[in-house]
Formats: C-alpha cells, structure tokens, sequence
C-alpha cells in the first residue's frame, strides 16, 4: 500500500472506533474529539491529496451525523435538560 492508501485505511479504522465507542458505551464526546480530528486533517489536506480529504470529509459527516442521531434519540436522558429541571 502506499501512503496515501494507509493513511485512507487509518481514518476508516479511526472511525470504526468512534462508532464503536459511542454505540458502546454512550460517548457522543468521544466521537465530537474524533470528528475534529477527522476536520483538521481534511483541512490541512485539502488541495494536495483529495483521496485523503474525501476520506476524512465522508467519516467526519458519518460521524456527525451518527451523533446526532444519538443524540436525539437519548434527550430524554440529556445532563442539559436534568440540570434544567
């Protein structure tokens, strides 16, 4: 594999934890650290390496997306709306 290729495989494994960690154990802050990640390597490499930055811009939406799903479904039990009451 080459560079670029590992680094693709890399972000897609850095996902697959994200995902797991916020299906398993309940951790949308987990996920947001690895979609700020995933958003600061497809800055700094957008333009120069588009394989990379598609990676990084595809599982960072995934990953927002799956959050807020999560999200969502789990207000009920928010510390927000508990502190609030």
């Amino acid at each position: 594999f080459s560079e670029v290729q590992w680094t693709v495989i890399m972000i897609i494994v850095a996902t697959g934890v994200n995902y797991f960690m916020l299906r398993t154990r309940n951790m949308r802050e987990f996920a947001l650290v690895g979609i700020w990640a995933l958003v600061a390597i497809l800055i700094r490499h957008y333009g120069v390496y588009p394989a990379i930055s598609w990676a990084a811009g595809l599982c960072s939406g995934f990953l927002l997306a799956v959050v807020a799903i999560h999200g969502y479904k789990n207000r009920a039990t928010s510390p927000a709306k508990k502190s609030w009451s």
